[in-house]
């Protein structure tokens, strides 16, 4: 079996690992035992941060030792929601081929998204302009999920819709704006060094 390894060159170590890299040597960033896979992720990387070495007979066990010890760095295909660029509205299902440290980013970034660290602030406390934007922003939708249930209500949410149709009968439980990530130009930003 062939073992597929991609390095950083070592003038780029800094820019694409940072503090993690030793500047006096290559540092694998991808591997894989698939040469499409290999092929896949090469054919939008920048050719001149990366050096490839292809080791040509390596047995099942090397390779499953070599898979445990860098699991993170393993190629695989990813499906990543993107924007639909004939309708921006819609989203589409993207794949990429990318290492696992990538999708652990993407994932990352997502998760650390400061609205959803503020999704227990009732947003009763604001005023109705001031709802209707939290509304356009996602926030509604992640508080819908967030939040206790008031003691007479079988949801929390039930008690905010109730109490939001009595300042306007725009905003309810159907007129949520569900905020979608486009995981895909996270993953285009966050790894912009290596394109």
């Amino acid at each position: 079996m062939k073992l597929y390894t991609l390095y950083v060159q070592k003038k780029y170590v800094k820019d694409i690992i940072g503090a993690r890299g030793d500047l006096n040597s290559y540092v694998l960033y991808a591997f894989t035992s698939e040469k499409e896979l290999m092929d896949g992720f090469r054919e939008f990387r920048n050719p001149k941060i990366f050096k490839l070495k292809v080791s040509k007979h390596v047995s099942k066990e090397e390779y499953n030792q070599f898979q445990n010890k860098n699991s993170i760095n393993e190629l695989q295909s990813y499906s990543l929601l993107g924007r639909n660029p004939e309708d921006p509205h819609k989203t589409i299902n993207i794949p990429v081929v990318m290492t696992l440290q990538e999708k652990m980013n993407v994932d990352t970034f997502i998760e650390s998204d400061p609205i959803n660290e503020f999704t227990t602030v009732n947003p009763l406390l604001f005023g109705l302009d001031t709802i209707r934007a939290l509304n356009t922003l996602g926030y509604l939708y992640r508080y819908k999920y967030a939040s206790s249930t008031p003691t007479g209500y079988t949801s929390y949410w039930d008690y905010v819709s109730e109490q939001l149709e009595t300042f306007d009968n725009d905003i309810g439980i159907d007129d949520l704006t569900d905020s979608e990530y486009d995981e895909f130009q996270i993953f285009i930003d966050l790894m912009e060094s290596t394109f």
